[in-house]
């Protein structure tokens, strides 16, 4: 979610460029949700859709094996936790606005950033080949 909290915060807005973010934000959501039980409201279940093809010349289609009820507890869950991710992204950003915008004055400049140069630019220590 930081490329979304990034320009709420920067432009107080937000643009198509953050719907990766979005989209990834929504699927693992889902996934923490439905696949790996770490609801607190809906608990230690696992609710994978179940998947039939159907014949006569019909697409694909999915079946899901809960109720509407707990669709709608899943959908309440997901947009949960996508909300307190922006949050948390939201507040870091806040206390690390000014090397946000080191940042992104530096990709301005070169678009994109290797890995060592990211890290260099933010401070963080280089890391120091075994037995050096």
């Amino acid at each position: 979610m930081g490329g979304y909290a990034a320009e709420l915060l920067v432009f107080s807005e937000v643009t198509t460029g953050a719907s990766s973010d979005l989209k990834r934000a929504a699927d693992l959501a889902r996934s923490i949700v439905t696949r790996y039980g770490m609801s607190d409201k809906i608990g230690p279940v696992a609710y994978d859709e179940a998947h039939e093809k159907v014949f006569l010349g019909r697409e694909l289609t999915e079946r899901r094996i809960y109720s509407e009820h707990t669709a709608a507890l899943i959908d309440s869950e997901v947009s949960s936790a996508i909300k307190k991710a922006l949050k948390t992204a939201q507040d870091i950003l806040k206390k690390k606005r000014r090397l946000l915008e080191k940042v992104a004055s530096e990709l301005i400049k070169k678009e994109n950033l290797e890995r060592a140069d990211f890290e260099k630019l933010v401070g963080m220590p280089t890391p120091q080949p075994a037995g050096a």
